[in-house]
């Protein structure tokens, strides 16, 4: 595809997801009157104040940057918005502007002129001349790097030379060119990498300065560690400040193609925790000549008995055991719960829990769960990285369980975890003594014969409508909608000590396959949902109708741009990012230059393999782009009030369940999310960032999320609500009669003592 094929294609598909036809956000006009403050106190060009008529943006933008300070453009947008380009005074690159807040600066203009003539200086023509001519000669260290890059380009030169100089001092291998990236990508410039976002992002919100010395860091940290692997290799004793520094701020982790060495020390470590990365910044993959520099430390073992360097874990298959434990005790302990507390059938009791000791030695890995405990007590729970313990929340559930083990084995592991649930529950199955049978529910959640399904357990109430003393809220519940009448159906939540719940999460590609019929049949269902507080009061059917729509768009959209990416010419992409970089204000040209690099990136791609494991990361990016900017247009709000709903709720009607602090709270589960899809149907705020929709309630704050992102390779879209906001219409669990039961410390101790006896509990 050459550059006009693309260009046509573009403004086909791609401009609605780079910049959103409606035009551009509102401005006012008192920020903006520096555009038009050098031509005081004249009046205004006839050129100026009625803007010539172009056919498109980039026409506009082109003109208007040719006729800087002399000329404005409009042109419309594809929904027939009339758009204003003006270059010129303090914004010589332009800025657009709607046609109301062209005309409203236009006005300002008139009024303040005289004004603004007054307060300009009087440096006579000599000196007006000199000062347009004159251009920054060095760097300015209180302004950002991004906009600096010819001189921020001398720090990244002298980074380099000496990363070369202790490579060829220590007879090390290395390719100059991956020398050349990495100091490079450590001021944030250079190819995309996790280095290079993160070295951007600091650069955006720091001085010059701060920014340099945070590269100037790194790279010093990097020749420190070079030369203690040089002492390592040639038999030196290491100081222990030395071994210190190695074991405290590198580290070996990653499987297939994240392998990577990672840092933890210095200002654009910390800055990359802000992502929640717990393990630091990812610094080089297996292939970076620092990574092979620094291998040997792994290789040879420390006078503290540990390797120089470490290698963690990020094996998803450890991953997944160690969360299944926690998600399994939850959903299989409420039955020993109710046999405990309302049966009082003790015996009854421990049989069952030693089965589920029994289990656990076999099912999951209690050795990996007995490690985190053990290096968390030691105060290294680096040594064992588990990758989803930020996400997962993980980290604080561990901290919980500590709470007085000392010496932690395998049987004191399982017995406090076996205790901890089990006390978790006893509030809940208390506040039903009439239900009985607790189990986990049957087979996979998710969907089937056209239903989601969330719930964990369940229980049969003949005779009694459990939800009655749970309900909170009948503006959002839908009564018909149970599995069966007379069960109890609860969806169960570990608070992991975060500001949210996370409600669920579902593959992307599913989500916009409509022809799919499990899909089709729960946006149905969820329809009903939304047709009940709908303010302007259509149907279940005009809902679902109007959200088709909007979803059919934008899969055909994101569809349509990413493979225009794919088939056009690389220049063709230049062409395109300047032209539209060009239309945009600082901070969004800084933001869009990177989406842009991410497009090139992809575009060069030639193995088909690679090329869908791009096109996979590239996706939830895209979508996310098309929604934030038609985030106005026709069915849009309609569509995701669904996609949340399809996300996070079941199809059934049943309860929720949030273990936390040691107590349980329990709501309809409409209850805690109606008030999100409610704001998202009836016209609500939306806040967009790269990754995620946020929905406001009236007084601000965030009851919650839809986000998009990719998650071990595959795109995924999840839905969280605020927690604060979903416990404020939760109610908390209390017996119905209070009854005596063996105080916690006791309880534990007991159940130290039945694992001792168990002997199925085993290392895997």
């Amino acid at each position: 595809m050459n550059k006009s094929e693309f260009l046509k294609a573009y403004y086909d598909s791609c401009e609605t997801v780079v910049e959103g036809r409606g035009g551009p956000a509102a401005k006012n006009a008192q920020d903006f009157i520096g555009m038009l403050a050098p031509l005081a106190p004249a009046d205004l060009p006839p050129e100026i104040e009625t803007p010539a008529q172009k056919n498109d943006a980039a026409e506009a933008a082109k003109f208007a940057r040719e006729q800087t300070g002399k000329a404005a453009a409009s042109y419309k947008t594809g929904e027939g918005v009339e758009v204003v380009r003006y270059a010129g005074g303090d914004k010589p690159q332009g800025e657009s502007f709607q046609l109301s807040d062209w005309q409203a600066l236009v006005n300002l203009y008139k009024q303040q002129k005289d004004q603004l003539g007054a307060e300009k200086p009087d440096m006579g023509d000599q000196a007006k001349a000199d000062a347009e001519q004159e251009q920054p000669q060095q760097l300015n260290p209180e302004l950002p790097v991004t906009g600096q890059e010819q001189f921020v380009q001398a720090v990244a030169d002298e980074n380099q030379a000496e990363l070369t100089a202790a490579f060829d001092a220590y007879g090390l291998r290395y390719d100059p060119s991956k020398l050349k990236a990495f100091s490079r990508q450590a001021l944030g410039m250079g190819g995309v990498t996790k280095l290079r976002k993160v070295a951007e992002r600091f650069g955006l919100a720091k001085p010059a300065q701060e920014t340099i010395e945070g590269a100037k860091e790194l790279n010093q940290n990097v020749i420190r560690a070079l030369d203690i692997a040089d002492r390592v290799k040639r038999g030196e004793s290491i100081r222990p400040d030395d071994v210190d520094f190695v074991q405290k701020c590198f580290k070996f982790r990653g499987t297939g193609k994240d392998v990577g060495l990672w840092t933890k020390c210095g200002a654009l470590a910390d800055d990359a925790a802000t992502d929640e990365e717990v393990y630091g910044l990812k610094i080089g993959t297996e292939k970076s000549p620092i990574y092979e520099a620094l291998t040997i430390l792994e290789e040879n073992e420390a006078p503290n008995g540990k390797p120089f360097i470490i290698r963690g874990r990020a094996d998803s298959s450890e991953t997944n055991a160690f969360n299944a434990i926690v998600n399994d005790l939850q959903e299989s302990m409420v039955n020993v719960a109710h046999v405990l507390y309302v049966e009082k059938d003790s015996k009854k009791a421990a049989k069952e829990l030693k089965r589920l000791a029994g289990e656990m030695g076999s099912k999951f890995n209690t050795a990996l769960f007995t490690r985190v405990m053990t290096e968390r007590l030691g105060g290294d729970l680096d040594e064992l990285e588990v990758a989803t313990f930020a996400e997962e929340g993980m980290n604080r559930y561990v901290n919980a369980l500590l709470s007085g083990i000392e010496n932690p084995d395998e049987q004191k592991v399982v017995a406090t975890m076996l205790a901890q649930s089990l006390q978790q529950f006893k509030n809940l199955v208390e506040a039903f003594p009439d239900c009985k049978n607790f189990k986990k529910v049957g087979g996979v959640t998710g969907r089937r014969g056209g239903k989601k399904v969330t719930a964990d357990i369940q229980a049969e109430c003949i005779g009694i409508e459990a939800y009655d003393d749970i309900l909170m809220d009948k503006k959002y519940d839908v009564p018909g909608r149970e599995h069966e009448s007379g069960e109890l159906r609860i969806s169960l939540k570990q608070d992991s000590g975060g500001k949210v719940i996370y409600n669920g999460k579902m593959g992307l590609a599913l989500a916009r396959d409509l022809a799919n019929e499990d899909v089709r049949m729960v946006r149905e269902d969820h329809s009903r949902l939304l047709e009940k507080i709908d303010k302007s009061g259509r149907s279940a059917e005009d809902i679902l109708k109007a959200a088709d729509k909007a979803r059919e768009e934008e899969v055909k959209s994101v569809d349509a741009f990413i493979a225009n990416i794919a088939a056009a010419e690389p220049g063709a992409i230049r062409d395109v990012a300047l032209e539209r970089l060009s239309q945009l204000g600082y901070e969004d040209s800084v933001r869009q230059r990177r989406f842009f690099d991410r497009l090139e990136e992809f575009n060069k791609i030639k193995d088909p393999d690679a090329k869908e494991a791009a096109r996979k990361e590239l996706l939830p990016i895209v979508t996310q782009a098309w929604r934030q900017s038609n985030q106005n247009t026709p069915g849009f709000r309609e569509n995701m009030a669904l996609e949340y709903l399809s996300t996070a709720a079941s199809s059934e009607r049943q309860a929720l369940a949030l273990n936390s602090g040691g107590e349980t709270y329990m709501a309809m589960e409409t209850d805690v999310l109606g008030p999100v899809y409610d704001q998202i149907l009836n016209g609500g705020t939306l806040r967009f960032t790269e990754t995620q929709m946020s929905v406001e309630g009236e007084e601000g704050d965030t009851l919650g999320t839809i986000g998009l992102r990719l998650k071990e390779g595959t795109p995924i879209q999840d839905a969280t609500t605020n927690k604060k906001s979903a416990m404020s219409r939760m109610k908390k669990m209390e017996a119905l009669k209070k009854t005596e039961s063996l105080r916690a410390e006791d309880f534990v101790r007991q159940l130290q003592e039945l694992m001792q006896r168990i002997d199925k509990v085993r290392v895997v």
